[in-house]
């Protein structure tokens, strides 16, 4: 510090004893635009820098491994999802963090394990009016916030009940939609008879098709947002229960709770069965394809579809009822499930001219997405994820790489894996392990609980058998199992 140019003698002080001819400027005047150069020869200026890239992320509820085309699906039409494929990344082997819903949404928005934040199951419309996560928690919304973006979810929460819990305390700006687990699409109402469609923090009446609402509300977003970093969080009710499609009617009727003093009560026509449930079935996994499309078309049209991260996904697997739908594909098992099916989800991740277009079978799950687009967005979260950021992956469909051993993520700080004791992982108690688990045949000598520093991953064991985590967090942390060296990892089980 102080240095001049051309003085060597170490002390900071004067004039370069031999300066430039007039006219030329030295070195170090002449350094910044000589490194910058070379920097954009080679490619190594990033954008992100200078502004952050906006992010749209869409998520499915109940979409099944393979109801999409791009998955292998002839039964439902989804010709705007597979072309995001088509012109993006698709992951063959993506995760939710659990088999239901308020489990993989709270490690979505916190990038942690579901367990740390208290929500490692169901939060319920019947029980669990009067707990949710607590708003201390660091979401998506809170860190993005800081980096000065502008952010809004619509859609369902199903993460709290109270309005001290709604998305707009935990770091949203915006938020229209609900709260519970499902609604009737018409008439808004939950399982258990609560209205339950919000602006803000407050009841109102909205009539229209949630889906179709939805998106209404995520376009006038992004208008009014496009000159600016935004993260817009949708998240949609379909293809969940109950099933109606965009011609249908309101079947259920207010049994408790306010409303609003405006709502009109519509007349309500009995719930679909058998075909007909089956038919709305298929129309809300397709009109869903259509919803994504607006989306894409409104980023095209106002000019930011190139500065735009789009991801879709899906909160747990498909319920797998023959003759009405959920499709897993060839993965065994239904949503509520530790088999694949029950987790392994669609996922998409599309950014033009960013994200490298193919298939990749690279292990994910939804709690990667936080780590993500903090690392896109330049920012780093206050909690450490338990998370693994896929940003190489995105450039690099290719790579064959373990993800746990990326140079780049902030889990190869991790230490070696540690012994825990039995049916204990920290404070928490972790449930014996299922017997309707894929593991089932595995003695459960062979079984143990382990943690790679502040999380569970995926390790070689000592005695250099592969050990397997499996994400799924229903029977309190993931388990790893040692298999014998010549058996491979169950992928693509048929239901039986």
């Amino acid at each position: 510090k102080g240095r001049r140019a051309g003085n060597t003698s170490g002390q900071g002080q004067g004039h370069a004893s031999h300066p430039h001819p007039a006219g030329r400027p030295s070195l170090t005047r002449r350094l910044p635009t000589v490194v910058m150069a070379c920097l954009l020869v080679f490619g190594s200026v990033d954008p992100i820098d200078a502004r952050p890239p906006n992010i749209v992320l869409i998520m499915a509820d109940d979409l099944g491994y393979g109801e999409l085309g791009c998955y292998g699906a002839s039964r439902c039409q989804t010709p705007r999802l597979d072309q995001l494929a088509a012109t993006g990344l698709r992951l063959t082997d993506f995760h939710s963090n659990g088999s239901v819903c308020s489990p993989t949404r709270a490690a979505l928005m916190t990038g942690r394990y579901q367990q740390r934040s208290g929500i490692d199951g169901v939060v319920t419309a019947k029980r669990h009016r009067q707990v949710g996560m607590a708003v201390a928690e660091e979401t998506i919304a809170d860190l993005l916030s800081r980096r000065g973006y502008a952010t809004a979810m619509f859609g369902k929460w199903h993460l709290g009940y109270s309005p001290t819990l709604s998305p707009t305390r935990q770091g949203f700006a915006e938020f229209g939609g609900f709260v519970s687990g499902n609604i009737d699409l018409f008439s808004h109402i939950d399982q258990e008879g609560w209205y339950d469609w919000w602006q803000q923090g407050d009841l109102v009446a909205e009539p229209g098709y949630a889906p179709h609402l939805i998106t209404d509300q995520g376009i006038d977003f992004l208008k009014r947002n496009h000159d600016r970093p935004f993260f817009l969080y949708l998240a949609h009710p379909a293809p969940h229960y109950p099933y109606q499609g965009p011609a249908d009617q309101p079947n259920r009727r207010i049994r408790q709770g306010p409303r609003p003093a405006d709502l009109v009560v519509e007349q309500t026509a009995p719930t679909l069965k058998g075909e007909d449930a089956a038919w709305a079935y298929r129309q809300m996994v397709e009109d869903l394809d259509s919803q994504v499309g607006r989306i894409v078309d409104t980023l095209t049209n106002l000019g930011v579809r190139e500065q735009t991260l789009l991801v879709f996904c899906s909160d747990n697997g498909g319920i797998a009822k023959p003759g009405l739908g959920g499709d897993n594909g060839p993965l065994r098992g239904k949503k509520g499930q530790l088999y694949e099916g029950g987790h392994r989800v669609p996922a998409i991740f599309n950014w033009p001219g960013r994200v490298s277009p193919g298939i990749s079978d690279q292990t994910a799950l939804t709690f990667d997405l936080l780590p993500t687009f903090a690392e896109l967005a330049g920012i780093t979260p206050t909690a450490i994820p338990d998370g693994t950021s896929l940003r190489d992956l995105l450039g690099n469909s290719s790579s064959s790489g373990e993800r746990w051993n990326s140079t780049t993520s902030r889990s190869t700080l991790a230490r070696p894996p540690t012994e825990l004791p039995k049916n204990q992982i920290g404070s928490r108690p972790c449930r014996p392990l299922p017997r309707h688990s894929e593991i089932r045949s595995v003695e459960q000598s062979q079984c143990r609980l382990v943690r790679k520093d502040r999380f569970p991953r995926v390790h070689r064991a000592a005695s250099g058998l592969p050990t397997y985590c499996w994400p799924y967090p229903a029977t309190g942390w993931p388990l790893s199992v040692n298999f014998p060296a010549a058996q491979s990892r169950p992928r693509e089980t048929r239901s039986r």
